[in-house]
């Protein structure tokens, strides 16, 4: 079932997005024109984090529907740790071979990436995946009810440089099926969690800042200043995701109103600088299912407009952009690391090389 490929010469991809008509939510008309079919974004299936052991676990939403075959991620040739996740595919690290994979978690389908051109610490760098979603349209037509598209991936690697505060960025592309480094640095600071948003990568940073990163033209990191607003002074935590393709982010303030706020970003450049517009704000921690001596802690985003929040223990909580409590889910893993990654289950995507 599995795939391996290592040199230029496999040019690795993810294939197949497959889209299917759905009855009754859309129309045509008697012309015969082409009926088309809106897909929404897809909501976060649970979380991948470690054990105290250092493997991977799963925690879904929905056991019934949202469960994977193998959440330990034992169909690898090698034990491994989770570094990153988008659109139902991760990024894993080898704990013996330090080489990282690509795997689709559903399909138990993965592919080894040829080692890196700068022998940067794996511990030490900071990994984001990016499916190229580009070309994958939005519509679906009444003549094409089945649809296939090819879908390429990024990994970006940001390691620490020779000074202080500075990193580097190492990026792959299933395309040419080759590592690619512009060779140039950033400082800023540190690194912390990072997403996939816009084709871009993205870090939050130790210095309430935002580090990015364009691969598909290989261009120089950048810091992004956030624009402070009055409401956001006193701000205890914050998290970046990505919502419905956009850079979004998740604010707790400072008690005792400990409301949430979140903020996305107009996609308007000015100057290389982002607008932040305040989004909604949230109830107070116990309305959240909280309390004062709990203190939320948000989580990256992923997919559907949904805010993820932990309650400190064992519990995590989905909200609406307007505070109304969506779901939430148990983690029942006795000893656990909190280096939660959002999983969506992508059924129809599948992994293969060419």
């Amino acid at each position: 079932m599995q795939e391996e490929r290592e040199g230029e010469s496999a040019a690795g991809h993810f294939g197949h997005q497959q889209y299917y008509k759905s009855g009754g939510s859309s129309s045509s008309s008697s012309s015969g024109s082409e009926e088309k079919i809106y897909v929404a974004p897809p909501s976060i299936s649970g979380f991948f984090f470690h054990t105290s052991d250092g493997k991977p676990t799963y925690a879904p939403f929905c056991p019934e529907t949202n469960s994977l075959p193998d959440p330990s991620l034992s169909f690898f040739p090698e034990d491994v740790s989770v570094k990153a996740s988008h659109r139902g595919h991760l990024c894993c690290l080898g704990r013996r071979t330090r080489q990282l994979y690509v795997c689709n978690p559903v399909t138990c389908l993965w592919v080894l990436l040829p080692p890196a051109r700068r022998n940067h610490d794996p511990d030490s760098t900071s990994v984001v995946l990016i499916l190229d979603e580009s070309n994958i349209p939005m519509f679906l037509y009444e003549k094409s009810p089945k649809f296939e598209c090819s879908v390429h991936f990024w990994v970006v690697c940001a390691y620490p440089g020779p000074d202080e505060g500075s990193y580097g960025f190492e990026s792959f592309t299933s395309e040419m099926w080759h590592w690619e480094d512009p060779g140039e640095l950033i400082w800023p600071g540190r690194l912390e969690s990072g997403v996939a948003a816009g084709a871009k990568a993205w870090w939050r940073t130790s210095r309430e800042e935002l580090a990015m990163f364009y691969p598909r033209y290989l261009s120089t990191g950048k810091i992004v200043r956030r624009e402070k607003k009055d409401q956001l002074d006193n701000i205890m935590c914050w998290e970046i995701g990505e919502v419905r393709g956009a850079l979004c982010t998740t604010d707790v303030l400072e008690p005792p109103s400990l409301l949430a706020a979140v903020a996305s970003p107009v996609v308007v450049r000015r100057q290389e600088k982002y607008r932040w517009p305040l989004g909604p704000l949230l109830a107070d921690c116990e309305s959240l299912g909280g309390s004062i001596d709990k203190k939320m802690t948000p989580l990256r985003m992923q997919g559907a407009p949904e805010m993820m929040l932990w309650d400190g223990d064992r519990q995590i909580f989905g909200y609406e952009f307007d505070g109304q409590l969506k779901r939430h889910l148990v983690i029942d893993t006795p000893d656990f690391c909190t280096d939660f990654l959002p999983f969506i289950i992508e059924k129809m995507l599948t992994l293969h090389c060419a």
